[in-house]
């Protein structure tokens, strides 16, 4: 299949920078996005490959207008920006700004230069009348020992030395999610025994997924433990506490640490390790979806651990997410022991894990972002979110009060103190807020957040008794006006 690189000396950057595009990118979700752009770049390419006579080279005009009709009819057919005000970090409803502008620029970059065959292609495609791929590193954007040039292939390897010089271990794997990520292990390390597992997490999260699916799908024996609602040492030391004629060996022990479950770290530090010296040979896994790079223990009201505050329990891999809070693409990393991730390599079914390349460069670009403490705040949308002083949120209310007041579809509104939570259960992970207590004009709080949910762009809010919450915790500044907006253009 052709290169979309090879038929075109137009950056896609250069491309999303037109002053036709930028309105409709900013409305639509970055996937959308991202497979758009390819999309036409593939067809783009397929005609002039394919053509019988010659043809003209599109020019920026040509390309920029595929890319809007096609961005267009995406907007037409229901994928709208959506303004979350739910109070809700976790998951979002099509959340645009869930991956900053740095990184998605990034990633559509990247495109340039992938090829569009199976195998991802050739390190680099050069511009159409090239002679020559040229040098990879005249293109370097950093001196830093682990930056990646980016017109050399993003491959798990190089994502991988990123991934470990940031936070100081062995090795590193990447996922397309960790649901899938977890799967690979199970059927890994369930081939050479039980996996031990607590018995709480076997129900279903937040998200609608089981723990218990994963497990029957990889055809692992599976020891639960514990209570359903805890689980301690002794639990986990159990299975091997009365040894018995034909007991099943243990192949990989899951701690159960789902922060999003509302459960804390199950274990301290010491007991993880005197749970290794139990197991000498047994891969001890801890997974946490909500985990920040940077310490957030002044933002949240709860103790939310870093990566780093998990890696130091002496776990043997470490299973998180790209997205969430540390704002990249949402693919699973398994950091820790290249002993045992050796062992997943090697295995006939990692090849069906591997993670798409663009998301892999995602990820680069991410780490990369966090060597600046000075700009990663603002160039991470979450953290940009989550580090808004309540202050800053009084003010923004405050100011939109007496615009909302002059819109019919509203009676009153008021500002009022709020919480935000990380995940619905709202159980772990609180966040002091501001909230707008809208009470509607001839409408019930239900009535009008349907109404607003069908709206262009869409508001979601929660209704409270008699009043409809905005919670500002969730909205980034620059939606302020939309929200005026929206209510403004209600009958």
């Amino acid at each position: 299949m052709p290169k979309p690189g090879k038929f075109s000396i137009f950056s896609i950057n250069e491309l999303l920078a037109s002053p036709r595009l930028r309105p409709v990118i900013e409305r639509l979700h970055p996937a959308s996005v991202l497979s758009t752009v390819k999309g036409v770049y593939e067809d783009v390419s397929e005609e002039m490959f394919s053509a019988a006579t010659e043809r003209r080279i599109p020019d920026l005009a040509d390309l920029t207008e595929k890319i809007l009709a096609r961005l267009q009819d995406i907007e037409r057919r229901g994928d709208r920006l959506i303004i979350d005000a739910s109070g809700i970090l976790f998951p979002t409803p099509t959340f645009n700004y869930a991956l900053g502008r740095t990184i998605l620029d990034e990633m559509l970059w990247r495109l340039d230069f992938l090829d569009a065959s199976p195998d991802y292609g050739e390190a680099y495609c050069s511009p159409a009348g090239s002679e020559s791929a040229g040098d990879p590193a005249e293109f370097s954007r950093g001196e830093e020992p682990y930056s990646v040039a980016p017109a050399q292939k993003i491959t798990p390897s190089t994502a991988a030395r990123v991934v470990c010089s940031r936070l100081g271990v062995e090795d590193a794997l990447f996922f397309p999610s960790p649901e899938l990520a977890e799967l690979c292990l199970f059927q890994t390390f369930g081939r050479s025994g039980a996996i031990l597992t607590a018995r709480r997490d076997m129900t279903e999260d937040h998200s609608g997924r089981r723990l218990a699916d994963r497990l029957s799908y990889s055809s692992a024996t599976v020891i639960e433990v514990g209570a359903s609602n805890s689980v301690r040492l002794s639990d986990y030391l159990s299975p091997l506490a009365v040894p018995r004629r034909g007991e099943t060996e243990v192949g990989l022990i899951r701690l159960a640490s789902e922060v999003a479950a509302g459960h804390s770290l199950a274990l301290l530090p010491e007991e993880i390790r005197t749970l290794n010296e139990a197991y000498p040979d047994v891969p001890v896994l801890l997974r946490c979806d909500y985990a920040p790079l940077v310490d957030l223990s002044h933002v949240f009201l709860d103790s939310i651990p870093t990566i780093g505050e998990l890696l130091a329990t002496q776990v043997d891999l470490l299973l998180f997410s790209g997205g969430q809070l540390i704002g990249g693409p949402p693919c699973g990393v398994l950091a820790g022991s290249k002993r045992y991730l050796d062992r997943i390599r090697s295995s006939n079914t990692a090849d069906l894990f591997l993670p798409h390349p663009i998301d892999l460069a995602g990820m680069v670009k991410t780490f990369e972002l966090y060597k600046n403490a000075q700009t990663v705040e603002q160039q991470i949308p979450i953290l940009r979110l989550l580090l808004l002083p309540t202050a800053n949120l009084q003010n923004r209310a405050e100011r939109l009060v007496p615009q909302l007041r002059l819109c019919r579809a509203i009676e009153e509104v008021t500002v009022r103190p709020a919480t935000a939570y990380l995940t619905p259960d709202r159980q772990i992970g609180r966040l002091a807020s501001v909230a707008l207590a809208i009470k509607p004009a001839g409408r019930t709080p239900g009535g009008l957040a349907q109404v607003l949910a069908s709206a262009r762009p869409a508001l979601v809010g929660s209704a409270e008794d008699d009043t409809l919450s905005l919670n500002l915790k969730t909205v980034p500044p620059e939606f302020d006006a939309l929200i005026v907006k929206v209510f403004e253009e209600l009958p």
